[in-house]
């Protein structure tokens, strides 16, 4: 067993955070594609151990994001219990590209001095970056909607580079896992969709 760790790409001491974080998350995504709410359950203890992984990559913003994510799990379980008033499950809906203009500029108002906030930080841009637009992208998805895949898309295989150089490789995996996921979500739900409804101005 031992002679097995040491071969493992990562150290002993994060291997079940990474395991766990792997599972739990990775059953997150594939009941979120299926627009299933307990995706949101399985989410927040994911987020739990993945915290503990980004704190000894020294991915300070990432570690930050987990917070977020976890309490963003509870937001999304009550947000997807909402209904419309026959009963039925709140629609899947689009945005307007001036919505997400207007998100591209937020997002890097608010990376931009979290990065230079972030000294010690690896990455510390790059993670800023990834985690204002992961925090701002999940609530998309727990308000249902469609183009935050798109969003996630860029998000996962930019994290999934991260993780790599930071020798987190389960989590590196993962987020190809989520990459792949992304696409699938976002065909799933587009055609899902009963109707074209806008939001935003």
């Amino acid at each position: 067993m031992e002679t097995i760790l040491k071969i493992l790409p990562f150290t002993a001491l994060d291997d079940a955070a990474q395991w766990l974080a792997f599972g739990l998350n990775l059953v997150y995504v594939i009941l979120a594609g299926r627009g299933n709410a307990w995706c949101w359950f399985f989410g927040f203890f994911g987020t739990i151990f993945q915290f503990v992984v980004c704190v000894d990559a020294e991915l300070k913003s990432d570690a930050a994001l987990q917070v977020y994510y976890a309490l963003s799990a509870v937001y999304g379980w009550f947000s997807w219990q909402e209904r419309k008033e026959d009963g039925s499950p709140l629609d899947i809906v689009r945005s307007p590209l001036s919505m997400h203009l207007k998100i591209g500029l937020l997002g890097a108002l608010v990376a931009i001095p979290l990065g230079l906030y972030w000294q010690s930080a690896a990455f510390r841009f790059e993670d800023a970056f990834l985690a204002v637009f992961s925090i701002i992208t999940t609530f998309l998805t727990a308000r249902k909607v469609l183009e935050s895949w798109l969003y996630w898309l860029v998000i996962d295989f930019s994290y999934a580079l991260i993780y790599f150089s930071r020798d987190k490789f389960l989590l590196g995996i993962l987020s190809l896992i989520y990459f792949v996921f992304s696409i699938r979500g976002f065909l799933l739900w587009r055609k899902s969709m009963k109707t074209s409804l806008v939001i935003g101005h």
